[in-house]
C-alpha cells in the first residue's frame, strides 16, 4: 500500500445524531490503518470476555473511505464483532456488477438510488445519483461527438501511417475514456488514410452506461442489525 499523504478528519457520530467531536489532522494511508489495528488491538486486550467485547464494539460503528482500511484490519473487525461502513474498491464493485445487476433499486431520497447486495460477510450499497448521471452522460456524449468527428475528419487527408498515429494519439487524449469506446482498424503500412475505418463498441457503450451516476459503493458490516444501524450514513 502506497504511504499517500492525507488530510484524516476523525468524527465521534452518535446515531443518530450530529458529530459531538470533530479533529482534522495530517496523515497518511499506513499510518490510518495502523491507528485502525491499535484500536482494535487495544479493544482485544481490554475485553476478554465476549460480553464485555460486546459493550466495547456495540456502539461504535467505523466509517472509511476505500483504501484506507486493509483486509486485515477488516477481518480483525468481523471477528471481534465490530460494525463498519467502509468504501469498496472499484476492482470489486467490477467483480459484483452481475450480481448487483439482479438487485433491484430503492430510492433513498430524490433523486438517489441504491441497490443492496448480500453476502456471507457483509452487505455490500451500490448508490446511483440521478444529477451525476445526466452530467456524466452529457459529458460522455460531447467528448464521444468531438471525438467521432475527428476520426471522419482524419479519414479525408492524405496521411502517412506515422503521421496517422501521431494524429490519433491527439484525438485519443482529447477525447479521454469515450476514446475506447470506438474500435478502430488501423493501416498496416504506409498509405492514404482512405483505409481507416472505426465503429462504435456497443457492449462497452452499454457497460458504461449502466456505471454512469454511480457516487461509489459500499460494504457494510454490523453484528447486530445488519445494515439498518449504518444507513444513516447513506441517507
Amino acid at each position: 500500500m502506497p504511504d499517500t499523504p492525507m488530510a484524516v478528519a476523525r468524527c465521534v457520530l452518535p446515531v443518530p445524531g450530529p458529530p459531538t467531536s470533530t479533529t482534522l489532522c495530517a496523515s497518511s494511508v499506513k499510518a490510518v490503518a495502523a491507528s485502525v489495528l491499535t484500536s482494535l488491538r487495544s479493544t482485544g486486550e481490554t475485553s476478554k470476555s465476549k460480553p464485555a467485547m460486546s459493550r466495547c464494539t456495540g456502539n461504535r460503528i467505523w466509517v472509511m473511505d476505500r483504501g484506507i482500511p486493509t483486509e486485515e484490519s477488516l477481518a480483525k473487525m468481523r471477528a471481534i464483532g465490530a460494525s463498519y461502513l467502509v468504501g469498496t474498491p472499484k476492482g470489486r464493485l467490477t467483480k459484483l456488477e452481475q450480481g448487483f445487476l439482479e438487485q433491484p433499486w430503492a430510492r433513498v431520497r430524490e433523486g438517489v438510488q441504491v441497490k443492496r447486495l448480500a453476502t456471507d460477510e457483509d452487505v455490500y450499497v451500490l448508490a446511483q445519483s440521478d444529477a451525476r448521471m445526466d452530467k456524466e452522460r452529457g459529458m460522455r456524449r460531447k467528448r464521444l461527438r468531438r471525438y467521432v468527428d475527428r476520426l471522419q475528419a482524419l479519414q479525408s487527408q492524405a496521411l502517412t501511417r506515422d503521421q496517422l498515429l501521431m494524429k490519433l494519439g491527439a484525438a485519443k487524449h482529447e477525447a479521454g475514456r469515450a476514446a475506447r469506446l470506438v474500435h478502430l482498424t488501423i493501416p498496416k503500412a504506409s498509405i492514404r488514410t482512405a483505409s481507416l475505418e472505426f465503429k462504435l463498441d456497443r457492449a462497452k457503450l452499454r457497460q458504461v452506461r449502466r456505471r454512469e451516476g454511480r457516487t461509489g459503493g459500499w460494504e457494510a458490516h454490523s453484528r447486530r442489525s445488519g445494515l439498518s444501524d449504518c444507513k444513516v450514513f447513506l441517507t
